[in-house]
């Protein structure tokens, strides 16, 4: 060091470092803890020049050139490059409903509990594995089912009743 700050000046900022990395991950949303460690970091900061003009002037351009920066940063960084690369280009609209759409085959089918539906387990329709649900009852495994409706990728059967 070159002499300018004193041992409260970096205990002021070891503090204010402290009081904020518990404002992040400790205490949610933006209280006194923040702003204690904000006050703190700058205090130490102003307090280590000699001058309190040069320390103002010093801080207060440090301030404003940050701003500048992040803002060029936000216009220009997307425009990048390497920015791009991180960038998904692909729409998904047409993939989502490809999944959505392909349950729609089973709608009238039958088939049978493998699992106990309590209302959800799993039947063989079409010698498929589904994951099902009733339409509010219990089943019990080997139970045959039919598909009454299908609504994304929720399926909906109910109890074949057996004819004596």
């Amino acid at each position: 060091m070159a002499g300018l700050a004193d041992w409260i000046h970096i205990f002021l900022f070891i503090f204010g470092l402290i009081l904020i990395i518990v404002e992040v991950f400790l205490v949610p949303g933006f209280s006194i803890t923040g702003i204690g460690g904000i006050i703190c970091l700058a205090l130490s900061l102003i307090l280590s020049f000699k001058d309190l003009k040069v320390a103002t002037f010093t801080l207060s351009l440090t301030f404003i050139l940050t701003i500048g920066f992040s803002f060029l940063l936000f216009k220009y960084l997307p425009k990048t490059y390497s920015w791009q690369r991180l960038i998904l280009k692909q729409d998904l609209k047409e993939d989502l409903t490809l999944g959505l759409k392909r349950f729609e085959k089973y709608l009238n089918k039958e088939g049978y509990a493998i699992t106990p539906l309590h209302p959800s387990g799993i039947c063989l329709v079409e010698g498929e594995k589904l994951d099902v649900i009733t339409q509010g009852g219990f089943l019990s495994a080997q139970t045959k089912v039919k598909v009454v409706k299908t609504e994304g990728s929720k399926i909906v059967v109910t109890k074949i009743e057996e004819k004596a």
